[in-house]
């Protein structure tokens, strides 16, 4: 698209450490993090930060406390701030207490004195994915959505939004589409959508019933965003060219 607006651009995507970032044990994976091993759990890694939330924590929440009231053995994990008493985050606790959801049973939060201190080294965050049964991140728009590709990476399926950057990124897993959900016109001139609870909804269920296959997703990440393939097939070229046009200048 940039091309055809008639301006250059070079590609250089976002690129993980897959020798990190592959799929673990799950059974291992969670009594690391001490959660259940009999339970299904959906699990979201975001930041919650706007309010409306670009992340549209409401509406995923939402839709799991229904998907919750016919399976009761379904747990979501939420790696994120709550935002309780903070000005441009959702109140989640709050948000539990509406939705007939229980803190600690039903909906369970990562630890948030190194949530807002330190933060969570990359080991962390792969037995999370790992722990997993699926990962849920239905915003409204992604520049890019690094969680999906860290997730499937590690062997577990996703549940996007069938825009913005979403739609390239999902390899295992499931789409909420546009008919599901409602058009929003950006200051960026562009369309961002707020997606209908009974999409997201749709979408757990049939994950649950029917679980994604995951290698193509693990083989995808693998061949396109990992480190030393985004270094050598991406980087290189573009600074070489970098490199190139400064020798230019100076030259002349």
């Amino acid at each position: 698209m940039t091309h055809e607006a008639g301006l250059d651009c070079d590609y250089v995507p976002y690129s993980i450490d897959t020798k990190i970032y592959k799929p673990r044990p799950k059974k291992e994976a969670r009594e690391r993090l001490g959660l259940p091993d009999d339970a299904w759990i959906v699990g979201t890694v975001a930041m919650n930060k706007g309010n409306p939330s670009r992340k549209n924590f409401v509406q995923m929440l939402e839709a799991f406390a229904n998907c919750k009231k016919r399976h009761r053995n379904m747990i979501y994990f939420l790696q994120t701030d709550r935002g309780e008493g903070i000005q441009g985050m959702i109140n989640l606790p709050g948000l539990l207490k509406n939705l007939g959801l229980e803190e600690g049973k039903d909906v369970i939060f990562c630890n948030q004195q190194v949530q807002a201190t330190v933060g969570f080294p990359q080991e962390y965050l792969a037995d999370v994915y790992s722990a997993l049964d699926c990962h849920m991140l239905v915003s409204a728009g992604e520049g890019f959505g690094i969680p999906t590709i860290e997730a499937q990476a590690c062997g577990t399926p996703v549940i996007v939004g069938d825009w913005t950057a979403h739609t390239e990124l999902c390899f295992s897993g499931r789409m909420v589409s546009k008919k599901d959900a409602e058009p929003i016109y950006t200051s960026f001139e562009a369309y961002q959508y707020v997606p209908h609870v009974r999409g997201i909804e749709h979408a757990i269920e049939c994950e649950y019933k029917h679980p994604s296959p995951t290698e193509k997703g693990v083989r995808m990440v693998k061949e396109n965003f990992d480190v030393d393939v985004v270094r050598d097939k991406h980087w290189k070229p573009v600074l070489d060219k970098i490199q190139k046009a400064v020798d230019n200048v100076q030259l002349a």
